[in-house]
């Protein structure tokens, strides 16, 4: 069986981002078309953007890495990632995304 994380609380500024595993859809922290916002996740994390400058690309044409130029936060816990599932993370701080 998989878990999928849930958001509990959160606020999105722009469109919102998901992403679709086994007819799931899943609110992800990878909120590439959104300059601010924050998400409450079970299991628990917390993760935090304020973006100046978005990532250039798309979902449909792909991403750009280190394109963009802002903050982003999450507290120690578990995060979706597409090819993995829920994963444990230490937390992280910086100037992209992951």
């Amino acid at each position: 069986m998989k878990i999928y994380p849930y958001t509990i609380f959160g606020l999105i500024t722009g469109p919102v981002r998901i992403e679709i595993d086994h007819e799931q859809n899943i609110v992800t922290h990878l909120q590439k078309y959104s300059q601010f916002g924050f998400l409450m996740t079970l299991p628990f994390c917390f993760h935090f953007w304020f973006f100046w400058r978005l990532q250039q690309g798309s979902d449909i044409d792909g991403w750009k890495p280190g394109t963009e130029q802002g903050i982003y936060f999450r507290t120690p816990g578990y995060r979706w990632d597409t090819e993995l599932g829920m994963k444990t993370t230490r937390g992280y701080f910086g100037l992209h995304w992951d």
